[in-house]
């Protein structure tokens, strides 16, 4: 969570995501694509009412980050390099 920012969820229900969702939906995923002819996985991004969030497999654990739908196309374009290079 950033400074200055609200958070739309209670930080019970951020961890419970980040306990569970990020490996169920990296995993799924990469199932859907099980034989690589669209290359790695790199992330996944799950679109709500009111954010998007980009869950990736950065080393041993998982980064999410979220960001106002409105803001989010930019946002991940801009980020995305710097997120994979982290899960290398």
């Amino acid at each position: 969570m950033r400074m200055g920012r609200e958070s739309y969820t209670p930080n019970e229900e951020d961890r419970a995501f980040m306990e569970m969702a990020p490996a169920l939906l990296t995993d799924a995923v990469q199932r859907l694509a099980h034989d690589d002819k669209a290359g790695k996985l790199e992330g996944v991004i799950a679109c709500f009412g009111k954010v998007y969030v980009l869950v990736a497999k950065v080393k041993e654990g998982y980064l999410a980050i979220s960001v106002n739908k409105e803001e989010a196309l930019l946002a991940f374009k801009e980020i995305m390099p710097q997120v994979l290079k982290l899960a290398h």
